[in-house]
């Protein structure tokens, strides 16, 4: 786990700091492919939440805002699927209202 979100993190650092935001997809398995069925519950809830901690803190070192098109941040604000990510980024000002 620790490599895996250090190689994201380090992913995350190249794109951000060219003033990229790339948007977050959480991985999951598929059920009926090898990788599915041999870890049908998928990564532990710590490694999603040490993601999503590394996504919010390079964006804020980087002095970057949530990416545009996936609705405004802050928590139960997510629009579609994908971008339930949102819900760990601070809303931008007047956003919350």
């Amino acid at each position: 786990m620790d490599e895996a979100i250090a190689s994201t993190r380090e992913g995350l650092r190249f794109f951000m700091s060219r003033g990229i935001t790339p948007r977050f997809t959480t991985w999951c398995p598929e059920p009926t492919t090898p990788l599915g069925r041999e870890n049908p519950d998928g990564a532990p809830l710590e490694y999603h939440l040490r993601l999503l901690e590394a996504y919010t803190e390079t964006l804020r070192e980087n002095g970057l805002t949530a990416p545009p098109g996936y609705g405004p941040a802050g928590p139960g604000r997510a629009v579609f699927s994908v971008s339930s990510f949102m819900d760990a980024l601070t809303p931008e000002p007047g956003e919350g209202e």
